[in-house]
């Protein structure tokens, strides 16, 4: 009787254990997609950005106010990214803006005033 009992009182202890092991708090197939999700969502706001950038009223206005885009190609990936998801949906609002034909000088300053943010986003950071 006392084998048993030291037997029952041992697998009752190792039990929480044993299924513990056995249960993960996330999937690893489902943290993994959730990775991948996330990077595809950074790959597709750098590039509305830099669809952005080429745009010739973009280069115009970059020019006219002394900012090289090139400084700010590189910069963009050193966003975080919240930041880089709010420019990003700037710069496609932005977009909408000069494919539409209203360039004017509202429009310009915003784009301005989004490649001076991408620039102080990366400086200030770092």
């Amino acid at each position: 009787m006392r084998r048993f009992l030291f037997i029952l009182v041992a697998l009752l202890a190792i039990a929480p254990f044993a299924l513990a092991q056995e249960t993960h708090v996330v999937p690893g197939v489902e943290l993994e997609q959730t990775l991948e999700d996330a990077a595809a969502t950074r790959r597709q706001n750098e590039a509305d950005l830099e669809r952005l950038m080429e745009h010739e009223e973009v280069e115009q206005a970059a020019a006219e106010a002394g900012l090289d885009l090139e400084q700010v190609r590189q910069a963009v990936p050193q966003l975080d990214d919240e930041t880089l998801a709010e420019l990003s949906a700037r710069a496609r609002e932005l977009e909408n803006d000069i494919a539409g034909g209203f360039i004017g000088g509202i429009v310009i300053m915003l784009i301005l005033i989004l490649i001076i943010a991408v620039l102080l986003a990366v400086y200030v950071i770092d």
